[in-house]
């Protein structure tokens, strides 16, 4: 006995529709940055964003002068949505619809971010003390109102040492696993001898202190 032509269809829109069910859902007004604003400069294609460039991070749009308050918290709010974009990300990839390296770029990309907004609150906080300090010198407040804003302010400056050896750190860890997939692709034929020089001469290049 023939089956009817449409039960496989009917089964194929049956298997889209479960599918469907086991992907991560968004939660209500949750919005997430399609693309990464950071990826490793040995990917194809994916080069680093120039810091005066449209999407580049505040805190790298602000070499030339201090944060502001307002700066301070648009990157705090950067900050939380690339959080929400990265755990997006990595439940997309464990659903097996991103990549891991999709996945790993937003995690880079928070670590940036976290690098930048320490920045512009150690920036905030150098002028408050400074502040401060001048209105100390001339009589108008305590000293202990001086001191509470210098502390503030080297607290300010260790979270920026912090962040920085955090992002350095990160940024060494992904060159190494970049360098770990081109070697595995080179082997298999899927990428070229110069990607995988590429991908060596930059972690040579940060283990010798080097800019990539």
């Amino acid at each position: 006995m023939n089956c009817p032509r449409w039960i496989p269809a009917a089964l194929l829109a049956s298997s889209i529709a479960c599918g469907a069910d086991d992907l991560p859902k968004r939660a209500p007004g949750e919005t997430l940055d399609p693309e990464p604003k950071l990826m490793l400069n040995d990917l194809p294609d994916v080069p680093l964003p120039s810091p005066t460039a449209p999407g580049a991070s505040a805190g790298e749009a602000l070499a030339t002068g201090a944060a502001s308050e307002a700066d301070v918290k648009r990157l705090e709010d950067r900050v939380e949505q690339a959080k929400k974009t990265a755990a997006w990300r990595e439940r997309l990839f464990r659903a097996g619809v991103f990549s891991k390296v999709q996945a790993e770029q937003s995690e880079l990309s928070v670590v940036r971010l976290m690098k930048d907004l320490a920045n512009a609150r150690r920036d905030v906080a150098k002028e408050v003390a400074d502040s401060q300090g001048k209105r100390f010198a001339a009589g108008e407040i305590a000293r202990d109102e001086a001191e509470r804003a210098a502390a503030a302010f080297a607290a300010a400056e260790a979270a920026v040492r912090d962040a920085s050896q955090h992002w350095d750190k990160a940024q060494f860890d992904a060159a190494q696993t970049n360098l770990q997939r081109q070697r595995q692709l080179y082997a298999v034929g899927a990428t070229t001898k110069n990607q995988l020089r590429r991908a060596e001469e930059r972690v040579m290049a940060m283990k010798a202190g080097t800019p990539p």
